[in-house]
């Protein structure tokens, strides 16, 4: 008897999938080993600026950018999930607002089904920029529970390893001044709340991550707190300093944008000449308040303490969802160094995390998904299975 209570125990054990178990009927996953380490999937429903619905052109270029090679390509350098950024147009049916799009809904499925086929974890991210403006306008917090409640109800009996993510970078005028109220505090933990609870009630085991409410700054998930939910994840970014990070950058700032040769270690002298240029063409100062002195990995350790602390303290695991370099303009092996510093702090601190990006300039692979080797390997990955 004993010997046969052992060959089943021993069928059951090497039956049961990597991540998952069931039991009584309910799913168990480690969610840590799920998002571990990852990638963002930027390229394929982009552009997600807006919610209004996509023309004829970008459905196509959606369809064209679906391509499962490239969630093979991920799985097999050791990347555990990718991080899918979505905006709303694709999503929305504009003839009948309480519904979601047949359409835009299949794409998603089959991106899913992709990442799923070949072992991966989704982590379906709403991303829409600038992130529509719950805090203030309930006409838009209203749509945004409703976009939720039809999600969680179609996902409810997909696997665990789909996860939520609620809203990316809310940024929330009265959360990211100095000092804010604590009824504005309290008004943004409610709403996480609120949104929490509407996918609990379509699909009451999902895990989900939550946000603070300025732009994924690690100060602002300290301020919303602990939200008293099981199955949540904690989400921050993190891409100090941003006259590194973002050097170059077209789309910010000629503060940054004119910026070039910028070393890590981040050099006083660099900053000093940087700010004084900036001062004389009338561009923003704040990327050189922040750290006047330069920025070393010192400067990285104790920017995150904070919140690795708190954390730890309070047993809320936690996300990084976007951390990363900018690949033109940035100096190759200071780059690389960056990446594998802000790795391997995360790692230490049991920090599970997604790369910026596959594409969207800080390029894990070029246009034709020739993968940079060295990004992997300063990602701590790249033993291919």
């Amino acid at each position: 008897m004993r010997k046969k209570t052992m060959l089943v125990f021993a069928f059951l054990v090497l039956a049961a999938p990597v991540w998952a178990q069931i039991t009584q009927g309910v799913e168990m996953i480690d969610i840590h080993q799920v998002l571990s380490h990852g990638i963002n999937f930027d390229h394929i429903f982009f552009p997600y600026k807006g919610n209004q619905p996509l023309d004829g052109e970008q459905w196509q270029a959606v369809r064209d950018h679906l391509k499962e090679s490239e969630f093979k390509q991920v799985a097999a350098l050791g990347f555990t999930h990718v991080r899918l950024n979505l905006g709303r147009g694709f999503l929305e049916n504009p003839d009948a607002p309480d519904t979601l799009n047949p359409e835009g809904l299949a794409l998603l499925d089959q991106a899913v089904q992709m990442a799923l086929k070949n072992g991966l974890g989704v982590v379906i991210d709403m991303h829409q920029t600038p992130a529509p403006d719950i805090f203030h306008d309930p006409r838009e917090l209203a749509a945004f529970k409703t976009l939720w409640k039809n999600l969680a109800a179609h996902y409810a009996r997909q696997p665990l390893s789909v996860v939520f993510e609620i809203m990316n970078e809310p940024a929330i005028p009265e959360l990211t001044r100095d000092n804010p109220a604590q009824s504005d505090i309290d008004h943004w933990r409610s709403i996480m709340k609120d949104l929490v609870s509407v996918i609990r009630q379509q699909d009451p085991e999902r895990y989900i991550v939550v946000t603070g409410g300025g732009w994924g700054a690690a100060e602002n998930l300290i301020q919303m707190g602990d939200l008293g939910f099981p199955r949540l994840i904690y989400t921050f970014h993190y891409y100090e300093p941003f006259i590194f990070t973002h050097q170059g950058a077209s789309w910010m700032d000629k503060s940054l944008s004119t910026l070039k040769g910028i070393h890590y270690p981040v050099p006083e002298s660099q900053v000093t000449a940087a700010w004084a240029a900036a001062r004389q063409g009338g561009y923003k100062e704040w990327p050189f308040e922040r750290y006047p002195h330069g920025f070393t990995s010192d400067d990285m350790k104790k920017s995150l303490e904070p919140l690795f602390t708190f954390a730890k303290k309070e047993k809320l695991p936690l996300y990084c969802g976007e951390f990363g370099a900018l690949k033109s303009g940035v100096p190759v092996p200071d780059r690389l160094e960056w990446i594998k510093e802000m790795t391997n702090l995360m790692r230490g601190n049991q920090v599970d995390w997604a790369n910026w990006a596959y594409h969207a300039s800080y390029d894990l692979a070029d246009e034709n998904d020739q993968v940079d080797m060295q990004v992997v390997k300063a990602l701590g990955l790249g033993q291919t299975k």
